[in-house]
């Protein structure tokens, strides 16, 4: 039985996506699901731990059903206990789906930011409550510590329907997913196809078989992070004479940027399809979907918001940047996240996170994160900025720039890379290049080459994980 005045998600969705969904909620109800609870899900479980459901569709149906039963699903992708323990506080998880070590639907979750501290009952301070029917989304790798944002279904729903319009999707479409639903712009890629009535495959699979997938099953849309479309890049089924995918029309990269060999080399094997750019942050479904061809892979121009939103650039005391000036990113419109509590109004413009500039012309051009800021030498500059001068040089695969303090308690710039597609990362001339180009103060005093760069559960680089690497 749905609530009231939670909106029936398997109204829109099409044929089997609406039967799955009907079925996971009878599955729930059964297991005594009841109104408000706040429902964990493991968004890795494999078809055998769902209560009931279609294999490509995943935990979809679930999380849809959970929802529209008026309980608050929560996303979960979480890469260690310990991280999972501050995920469920944070999120105020009263309940958790089996899989990679989760409790039962029965049990209340014990979430804390220490191990053995239970969460305990009632509400704490900075935590998210949720709604019934909302969707709660935990970022697990903020600045300090997990954080959750709260999505109504209908602001998830006016997501999926306009990146379908901005795509061109339509029920003749095949997509296969593999972003990952936990994160909110991965979430709103798959409705996004399912509100068009496409046929939607969520199942991630190895990379090494995308690009068979996508030829075998007539794939026309493929979703994938950057990090995703980096190791999809680098498996021999993309190398000369490799088997490409002519059916695909558009692949879509769900998150910050797509190092230039990588886009070149993907152009390569899908030449048919429109590269496009997901851009949006943990406050909003998505802010712009950016057409990359010719795009060098760094710095993003958000040349067109997508409809309904208006972007800008502010200064801390909340007036409008000039032009050439670094400032915030803010956006309003329906895609804008229900929570946190510190913004007790729904649909009030947000300040994203994202440093940015705007020209004359009013054209922005995205510059960076606020929290990831390196000082160094005295100033205050993006990583973006060393990371960019590294990827597109070549020299390298992945490139991820951070500060470190050093035992002076002086930051320092480091810089951690992975090898290009050709296999061998050629350091020394990355070092000259960097001294060339960057001024001193940019320059990395350390570069370290890893086999890959540490990933959260939501496929973002794991700063912190690096710097512990790194030590």
């Amino acid at each position: 039985m749905t609530s009231p005045g939670v909106p029936h998600w398997d109204a829109w969705v099409a044929g089997r996506a609406a039967a799955a969904v009907a079925a996971a909620a009878g599955s729930l109800t059964r297991l005594g699901l009841r109104r408000g609870t706040r429902v964990g899900v493991d968004v890795t479980l494999s078809a055998a731990h769902l209560p009931a459901g279609d294999p490509d569709l995943g935990v979809l149906p679930l999380l849809a059903a959970i929802s529209q039963l008026g309980a608050v699903p929560v996303p979960l992708s979480a890469a260690t206990t310990r991280e999972m323990r501050r995920v469920l506080a944070a999120c105020r998880v009263d309940a958790v789906l089996p899989g990679s070590g989760m409790q039962s639907l029965a049990q209340p979750a014990t979430g804390s930011g220490a191990e053995g501290d239970p969460a305990g009952p009632g509400p704490r301070p900075g935590t998210v409550q949720g709604a019934p029917g909302e969707v709660i989304f935990c970022v697990p790798d903020g600045p300090e510590g997990p954080t959750c944002r709260r999505f109504s279904p209908a602001t998830l729903i006016a997501g999926a329907r306009t990146l379908a319009g901005h795509l061109g999707l339509a029920a003749d479409d095949r997509m296969l997913v593999r972003s990952s639903p936990a994160t909110v712009a991965g979430f709103c890629a798959a409705l996004a196809g399912l509100s068009a009535g496409a046929v939607i495959d969520l199942r991630p699979g190895p990379a090494e078989g995308v690009i068979r997938r996508c030829r075998q099953d007539g794939v026309s849309v493929l979703v994938d992070t950057p990090a995703g479309f980096a190791h999809l890049a680098a498996t021999r089924q993309l190398g000369p004479g490799g088997v490409d995918a002519p059916g695909v029309r558009v692949w879509l990269g769900v998150g910050p940027q797509i190092s230039p060999p990588v886009v070149q080399r993907l152009r390569e094997v899908l030449p048919m399809a429109d590269p496009v750019l997901l851009h949006g942050s943990a406050e909003v479904v998505a802010t712009a979907a950016v057409r990359i061809d010719g795009w060098d892979g760094g710095a993003e121009l958000l040349d067109t918001p997508l409809p309904g939103q208006t972007v800008s650039v502010r200064r801390p005391d909340g007036t409008e940047t000039d032009p050439g000036e670094v400032g915030e990113l803010e956006q309003s419109g329906d895609l804008v996240c229900d929570g946190p509590p510190d913004r007790p109004r729904p649909g009030t413009p947000v300040r994203t996170g994202d440093l940015a500039t705007r020209s004359e012309s009013g054209q922005i051009r995205l510059a960076g994160r606020a929290d990831q800021l390196i000082v160094a030498g005295g100033m205050r500059f993006s990583p973006d900025e060393v990371e960019e001068v590294a990827c597109a040089s070549g020299f390298v695969g992945e490139a991820t720039a951070f500060g470190i303090t050093d035992e002076n308690q002086v930051q320092q710039v480091v810089l951690a890379v992975t090898a290009p597609l050709d296999g061998r990362c050629r350091l020394a001339d990355l070092d000259i290049l960097l001294r060339e180009v960057l001024p001193s103060y940019m320059v990395p005093s350390l570069v370290v080459e890893l086999p890959e760069l540490p990933r959260t559960g939501t496929g973002a680089v794991d700063r912190h994980q690096l710097r512990l690497v790194v030590g």
